[in-house]
């Protein structure tokens, strides 16, 4: 069983260069749904299946002029009230992604901290909800998205982002947390990193700890363009496809 610790409002950029891994996860993941799906907040937890909470990362940016530090405060506070956490259903046995809707169709989702006192507080309104559970253990990752109360809904196309990711971030989180042996992670044992040039080397572990190209571009004293050629290279020459999954990589090797 994952281990639960105090809810904490951790930045996920702050994630991202955590020592904690499956902490790291997080960032990475909020920081890569993030760029495809729009949303001023998300939130990235685990929720063991008495309902305790191991909070990952939360990604705030400036809401309706609000601090973001009050944002992640008192979401943290709101999440430690709020029970099931985030509409996990009982008895949830596969992954689903829930929107604004269906949540309120949960009456104790409809009544919690979380729904009547934080997201009116912050005027959030739109809510997209990703729910990923791990088979062994019954611990349910949780990845929520949140809209401002003037925005619209989550579209159908973005919901079908979520649903693609979800095999990608249950088989990274899991093998993180180290519940089950990931095929990713089983797959990678005999990769050799010497197949990178000293360059490349240099950008995967930038990468993966989670800079942005144009921050390794400024880091490196090169163009941002020569940063993208290499990214491509390091995927290629690692048969991997994103930066949770060089971070994944990296991190057993």
């Amino acid at each position: 069983m994952i281990a639960t610790v105090a809810l904490r409002p951790l930045d996920h950029r702050d994630a991202i260069r955590d020592h904690d891994p499956l902490t790291r996860l997080g960032g990475l993941a909020l920081e890569f749904v993030t760029k495809v799906v729009a949303a001023p907040m998300a939130i990235f937890l685990i929720v063991d299946q008495e309902q305790r909470c191991q909070l990952a990362a939360i990604k705030a940016d400036p809401v309706l002029a609000t601090d973001p530090a009050a944002l992640e405060r008192d979401c943290v506070a709101a999440i430690s009230q709020t029970r099931p956490v985030l509409g996990v259903p009982p008895g949830f046995g596969q992954n689903r992604v829930m929107d604004t809707a269906g949540l309120r169709e949960s009456e104790a989702f409809a009544g919690s901290p979380f729904a009547t006192e934080f997201l009116p507080a912050f005027g959030l309104g739109p809510l997209l909800v990703l729910l990923m559970k791990e088979k062994d253990t019954g611990a349910t990752c949780v990845m929520a998205l949140l809209r401002s109360d003037e925005e619209q809904e989550f579209n159908d196309r973005e919901k079908s982002f979520l649903r693609q990711m979800a095999p990608l971030l249950t088989q990274s989180w899991t093998c993180v947390a180290g519940t089950i042996a990931a095929p990713f992670a089983a797959s990678r044992d005999g990769v050799d990193l010497t197949v990178l040039t000293r360059r490349e080397a240099e950008i995967a572990q930038l990468a993966a700890a989670g800079a942005r190209n144009e921050e390794i571009a400024a880091s490196l004293h090169i163009a941002t363009g020569t940063v993208k050629c290499h990214i491509r290279s390091i995927y290629a020459k690692l048969e991997v496809a994103s930066r949770v999954q060089l971070s994944l990589l990296l991190a057993e090797h």
